[in-house]
């Protein structure tokens, strides 16, 4: 393990805003693994997990789970998995002593992202804390969206309840000038852009997606985003890699950062900077599972 803490801090230890993505493959279709996987979580979470509709559900459930312990066993080089103290807000955000975090998946990647509450700035001789903000995040599906509706402006109408009123005149005058995939891919942006800073307030759907709002987004390049094939390629081998992608800013009830990480998935990070994007493999979280469980 030494040489994984080691990249871990090598890519993570000077940046203020860390988005982990792990990429859902099929080993927890063991059910032996799935069960040894369980009983590293407590029995209600256990219970949380296995309540959900299908064992697609269940894994994406799991790992993400899985995911924050191992993140905080490889904060502390620790062999085995950290288990930490979670509290749950009226709204039902989680949170941790040790991290400021927040966790979405879609499809089959998962993505948190972090920043350690400890964190300090150097200001001269003075070393001075930083403040503590919230994190959000959200990762939509552009197949998911289309699902809803084939059309893009009658989806527009049809989840008109999500959108301002400035953003439907910006939207119903721009998206004919784009291709109908386009339409779709904008669309999901600001379906990311909104979960995202509801999830940074900690409200989830407790409060109408219209509220946040965003203007002008516009196409996002997908030159750089994170093929499919990529997520797959080599990462029995890699346990954690630094992925660069292309980040869109935008300004609106809360600053946000959006990236394509597949041709399918759009991610919304709402935080104070642009985060650094690193890629751990699905491998690692299981053997921190099964190092647990000896």
């Amino acid at each position: 393990m030494d040489d994984v803490f080691q990249r871990w801090k090598q890519l993570t230890q000077r940046e203020r805003n860390v988005f982990v993505v792990v990429k859902v493959g099929n080993e927890l279709e063991d059910d032996y693994l799935m069960e040894l996987c369980l009983r590293q979580l407590s029995l209600k979470q256990r219970n949380k997990i296995l309540a959900r509709k299908n064992r697609h559900d269940q894994r994406m459930a799991l790992l993400g789970g899985l995911l924050l312990r191992a993140i905080l066993s490889l904060e502390y080089e620790m062999d085995i998995l950290f288990e930490p103290e979670i509290t749950v807000a009226p709204c039902g955000k989680p949170s941790i002593e040790q991290l400021e975090y927040n966790m979405a998946d879609d499809e089959s990647v998962i993505g948190l992202v972090f920043r350690r509450k400890d964190d300090a700035l150097q200001l001269g001789n003075v070393l001075e804390k930083l403040p503590t903000k919230p994190l959000g995040i959200d990762l939509a599906d552009i197949q998911t969206i289309k699902q809803f509706q084939e059309d893009p402006l009658q989806l527009l109408r049809s989840f008109s309840d999500i959108f301002h009123p400035n953003e439907t005149k910006v939207l119903e005058r721009e998206l004919p000038r784009h291709t109908e995939e386009k339409q779709f891919e904008i669309l999901t942006q600001y379906w990311a852009l909104k979960e995202s800073c509801s999830k940074y307030h900690g409200v989830g759907l407790h409060q109408p997606l219209h509220q946040w709002v965003y203007r002008d987004i516009s196409v996002l390049q997908i030159e750089k985003s994170l093929k499919e094939d990529e997520m797959e390629a080599g990462l029995s081998r890699i346990h954690l890699r630094k992925l660069d992608l292309d980040w869109n800013y935008y300004h609106g009830t809360e600053p946000a950062y959006v990236c394509k990480l597949t041709s399918r998935i759009i991610a919304s990070v709402i935080a104070d900077a642009k985060p650094i994007v690193v890629q751990m493999s699905e491998q690692l979280i299981i053997d921190y599972a099964k190092r647990n469980s000896k």
